[in-house]
């Protein structure tokens, strides 16, 4: 924040200085609205590029905590909820077609035999549970490669600087 306007009041004392006995309506005359329009635009996006790391710095998790914090719990939990459903959709569905794949599986397996009920119980929950661990494998895997493709992209934005 002391750095930018710094940079504003800088560059704004050496207007005034270069042009101070100027008239005002004289020196807006002179500037055409387009290329003020570009030129402001060219430079903000310049100085935004340059200096967007110090800018930003440890100020992206203030506004984040800042915006939270005058929620109420149940608008957090609303957010959070809606967050996470649309982040493990996938997971979700897959476990599902997983579960299913593995019920009619094991549904055909089984009737072919005449188990006694409680081996049929005990292999239903063993493969439930396998079916269960499997795709919490999986959803971590998923997760964690959704972090390491957001570190690389931020590390390659990093780099175009």
């Amino acid at each position: 924040n002391g750095f930018a306007s710094n940079a504003l009041i800088e560059g704004f004392n050496k207007v005034l200085r270069d042009y101070e006995d100027e008239e005002i309506t004289n020196l807006l005359s002179r500037i055409p609205k387009k290329e003020t329009i570009s030129f402001v635009s060219e430079k903000g996006h310049g100085y935004l590029k340059e200096n967007a790391e110090g800018l930003l710095k440890g100020k992206v998790k203030k506004v984040i905590y800042d915006n939270l914090i005058r929620q109420n719990e149940e608008e957090i939990c609303d957010i959070a909820q809606r967050f996470m459903g649309n982040q493990l959709k996938p997971i979700s569905l897959f476990g599902g077609a997983l579960g299913l794949i593995v019920g009619i599986g094991f549904g055909a397996f089984t009737s072919s035999f005449s188990l006694p009920a409680a081996v049929n119980i005990i292999a239903s929950c063993a493969a439930m549970a396998s079916i269960g661990v499997l795709t919490n494998v999986i959803a971590i895997n998923m997760l964690l490669s959704l972090r390491i493709r957001g570190v690389k992209m931020v590390e390659s934005l990093k780099s175009v600087e």
